[in-house]
């Protein structure tokens, strides 16, 4: 039967997993920090580098990738000329 620690390693492998077939940048930050979490709580320095994951997902939010994000449009509010009393 699989101890404690290896079942946490078990699941920080799966968030991570699930955190690189992500396309939401929000979810795949949450999944990439619980994974963090469940290393430390099994006590283990991890076997995967959690700082170059990190790095990665960080680059791709500076440079975006095309279809993860929709362009956000912005409207500029002119002044308008005062309304004349009729």
């Amino acid at each position: 039967m699989p101890d404690r620690n290896e079942n946490l390693r078990r699941e920080a492998a799966r968030c991570l997993e699930a955190a690189k077939n992500s396309k939401d940048p929000n979810s795949r930050a949450e999944l990439i920090r619980l994974a963090q979490k469940f290393l430390e709580l099994a006590g283990h320095q991890p076997s995967v580098d959690l700082d170059a994951i990190l790095d990665e997902y960080n680059a791709q939010q500076m440079t975006g990738r095309p279809g993860d994000a929709q362009p956000v449009a912005q409207q500029q509010q002119q002044e308008q000329p005062p309304k004349k009393e009729e």
